[in-house]
């Protein structure tokens, strides 16, 4: 059995799988905001509107998922803006990017992952 969370990314997406993906499962499009490195590597990724969006116990899983996975990710929620950060990496932010995100939801509404391609 794989160990979450599952961290996935190339020259051309990203992939972080919090939770086991079934076919029940769904999917919805919001507008991630990615950090990159001077390096042009992907250290982050920034969601607004998110509970609007996804849902009251969106980060849920989210939250015993990442406290639990000894992985060098952290998450922030910052309720007065409901804005999320989930980051990667502890490098420095030098480049911002607005893409087409997808969240993975399960049938009570908590996030099982996050899924855009990167821009080239």
């Amino acid at each position: 059995m794989p160990s979450y969370p599952i961290i996935f990314h190339d020259k051309d997406r990203i992939k972080i799988t919090i939770s086991p993906i079934n076919e029940y499962d769904h999917s919805i499009n919001i507008e991630f905001i990615l950090d990159f490195d001077l390096f042009h590597e992907i250290i982050g990724i920034e969601i607004l509107n998110l509970k609007h969006i996804a849902g009251e116990h969106c980060l849920d899983q989210i939250e015993q998922v990442i406290d639990s996975s000894g992985q060098n990710l952290s998450s922030t929620y910052d309720p007065d803006s409901d804005s999320f950060y989930l980051q990667i990496s502890d490098e420095l932010s030098t480049e911002q990017q607005a893409v087409d995100g997808l969240l993975i939801i399960n049938n009570i509404g908590n996030i099982l992952g996050f899924k855009a391609d990167l821009p080239s």
